[in-house]
């Protein structure tokens, strides 16, 4: 896989928007591949760990924490995750968005 390609996007103008101890926003005017302005907010924060304990049973340990921004007890901001196994997949053309490169 090449990694040295031509970036596609171009970077205008880059501002944090907004940050926190945890996190920051960072706000970018940019131009896509396409030639069209706009701007693409990018949510900034340091690497994490996640482990998955498994019993010797072959039990998942689970911890609920309560959050805030929910207002209930499980993950850390408003967005649901949704997890999908695929399997059978036939690769095709992909069909995306203009700011989506894939």
């Amino acid at each position: 896989m090449n990694h040295h390609r031509q970036r596609p996007f171009q970077t205008l103008s880059s501002r944090i928007a907004w940050s926190c101890p945890w996190y920051s926003v960072r706000q970018d005017e940019i131009i896509t591949p396409d030639g069209k302005r706009g701007v693409y907010n990018t949510v900034s924060k340091s690497d994490a760990v996640w482990i998955v304990p498994v019993t010797g049973k072959g039990n998942v340990v689970l911890v609920y924490q309560y959050r805030y921004t929910v207002d209930d007890w499980y993950g850390i901001c408003d967005e649901a995750g949704h997890i999908f196994l695929a399997t059978g997949v036939v690769l095709e053309t992909p069909r995306h968005e203009a700011a989506e490169l894939l």
